[in-house]
């Protein structure tokens, strides 16, 4: 009888799976520079404290002509800290969507226009200070309604 319980809940458990959507909406860009909005959406079943970001332009042939990594979600102590008062502001609620931009800096040698950008991220922290795994838990944004 154990057995069979602890298959249920590792095949309940199996199914039970939130992450963070991340898309780009847009990247504009001047000689030197580029500003990339990107929108997040967390589907978690609780807040994101914290979101560490890599940015990355790339010119036609794939090379890497700019990059930036900056926290979108705090990253700074008063956004970390344990105490809600604090860290109200800083955080990226469950089911809820936000837009960010990002400044990325770029080589002028490459005609200024990067031809794609990606992003990925370094570090995402949970409102329990939980690590989460960005590689496993980031995925595109998918369009569907969110609670404003």
């Amino acid at each position: 009888m154990k057995i069979i319980s602890v298959f249920i809940v590792l095949l309940l458990c199996s199914h039970v799976h939130a992450d963070f959507q991340v898309g780009v909406l847009s990247t504009e860009s001047t000689a030197s520079k580029s500003l990339v909005k990107i929108k997040a959406r967390n589907t978690f079943d609780q807040g994101i404290k914290g979101a560490r970001a890599w940015i990355f332009l790339l010119d036609g042939e794939g090379h890497v002509i700019g990059q930036q990594a900056q926290w979108i979600i705090g990253g700074d102590k008063q956004s970390l800290s344990p105490t809600a008062e604090k860290r109200a502001n800083a955080t990226l609620m469950p089911e809820k969507a936000a837009e960010f931009s990002m400044v990325v800096p770029h080589t002028a040698a490459n005609a200024g226009v990067p031809a794609q950008t990606k992003i990925t991220f370094s570090r995402i922290i949970l409102e329990d200070g939980t690590l989460v795994n960005p590689q496993k838990s980031v995925k595109p944004l998918e369009d569907k309604p969110v609670k404003p």
